[in-house]
């Protein structure tokens, strides 16, 4: 627990530290659209909604996972029921195969469909789980769905003590300014995941540049070694040039000169 509350407060510093890049990263276009799905989703006939459905997915990047269609359809359909049991829904998506014939658990849509069903509930994905160090683990399913449950129920304690914090209070502040949305449009909890995607995005990205940096000098640095192999190889070499092109004329001088020797030099020397 105390380990826990370390990596909280970590967090919150590094939120805070980085406020106005991580406001400035999230666009309007972010914003209007949850706000457009939130507002269709309220009017309920989502499962005849097909546009809805369509902005969803992409929103979401539902399209982009390798769902089947048979998984999307039953995805829709929980979405409508209103069923907010995270392990029911973990099952029934598992019971569907992938587009590539496999079983998989799909915790990050499913915490996508409970947040649309509940504003105040967490979402999970890859940039979030680059800020909070924590993904889904196990060797089956059953281990797995376990290991869900207490990533997200850890995702609940930790969004409620972070809206207590006044720093975090701050950050929200900034982001209802910015895009002039009061609490009857945006909960704080989906602004807090606003906030802490927006921070895994930047912090992918500052990964991306430094690889690429790290990259840059060290090709730099080997060429730097290469130019400085062939100055100390020149260095051996041009002594050994000279010692090589005397004993050629010397060899050529002779009345009786050996071709062995003669094809020797030449070819020490590149002629």
């Amino acid at each position: 627990m105390i380990m826990g509350k370390v990596i909280d407060l970590e967090i919150i510093e590094e939120i805070y530290k980085w406020r106005d890049e991580i406001i400035l990263n999230i666009t309007r276009e972010d914003v209007d659209v949850y706000l457009w799905l939130r507002n269709e989703y309220e009017k309920g006939n989502v499962i005849d909604n097909t546009v809805f459905q369509f902005i969803f997915r992409s929103y979401y990047r539902l399209d982009s996972a390798g769902l089947s269609d048979e998984q999307k359809t039953e995805y829709f359909k929980l979405l409508a029921s209103g069923n907010i049991d995270l392990k029911v829904i973990l099952n029934r998506l598992y019971a569907l195969p992938t587009l590539r014939g496999g079983n998989t658990i799909q915790f990050s849509f499913a915490t996508k469909l409970l947040h649309t069903i509940d504003n105040d509930k967490p979402i999970f994905d890859s940039e979030v789980s680059t800020v909070i160090h924590k993904v889904v683990s196990g060797n089956n399913k059953e281990a797995k769905i376990d290991s869900a449950k207490i990533l997200f129920d850890y995702m609940e304690d930790l969004y409620l003590e972070f809206s207590k914090n006044k720093k975090i209070q701050e950050v929200i502040k900034k982001f209802r300014t910015r895009f002039c949305v009061d609490a009857k449009k945006i909960t704080d909890y989906k602004i807090l995941d606003f906030i802490i995607w927006s921070l895994g995005k930047l912090k992918r990205k500052n990964k991306t540049k430094d690889l690429k940096r790290r990259s840059s000098i060290s090709n730099s640095q080997k060429k730097s070694n290469l130019i400085l192999i062939d100055t100390l190889m020149e260095s051996v070499r041009e002594p050994m040039r000279k010692q090589m092109q005397a004993k050629l004329n010397a060899e050529l001088k002779k009345g009786n000169p050996s071709q062995f020797l003669i094809n020797h030099y030449k070819k020490g020397l590149g002629l």
